[in-house]
């Protein structure tokens, strides 16, 4: 999917301060639940083989950031981003496990359908430079963003 999914079920989302013109503008902030089932027939949650194999074609973790990065929206930005890969990521930020939202218009993260302990792996951008970083949560209440791949898993 060429942007962040906007599939509203009926728990495990929300818009960005819970207020749909982040939606709109940005797709929806999922549980580590809710991405697991949101992708519709035909797509699936990628695992993180799928988001390192993204990477490097896009030349490793150091540099991918700026070729995934929309080119619009990412404020006090460090890095020039290209888009080159035509991924569009916007800083869309998160929502923690207790409630309260962050990041937008610096952050943005995607979970991967790859288990982590009790939680799952994500990938991350922010404005402060190129890279891509991948980090583990336990805390199954985040909300971040959901890109589904076409196929099944």
């Amino acid at each position: 999917m060429a942007e962040d999914l906007q599939y509203k079920d009926s728990t495990g989302n929300w818009c960005y301060k819970d207020d749909p013109a982040n939606c709109n503008e940005y797709g929806r902030l999922y549980n580590v639940k809710a991405a697991l089932e949101s992708c519709p027939d035909g797509w699936h949650l990628p695992q993180t083989e799928e988001w390192e194999k993204l990477i490097n074609y896009l030349g490793g973790e150091q540099i991918a950031g700026a070729k995934l990065k929309s080119t619009e929206k990412w404020r006090h930005s460090a890095i020039t981003a290209t888009n080159g890969s035509g991924f569009s990521a916007l800083p869309a930020g998160y929502r923690n496990y207790g409630g309260v939202f962050g990041g937008r218009g610096t952050q943005g993260y995607w979970w991967s359908a790859s288990k982590f302990d009790n939680g799952a792996w994500y990938f991350a951008l922010n404005n402060k430079d190129n890279k891509i970083n991948k980090y583990g949560s336990n805390h199954r209440l985040s909300g971040y963003c959901v890109r589904c791949v076409m196929g099944k898993n």
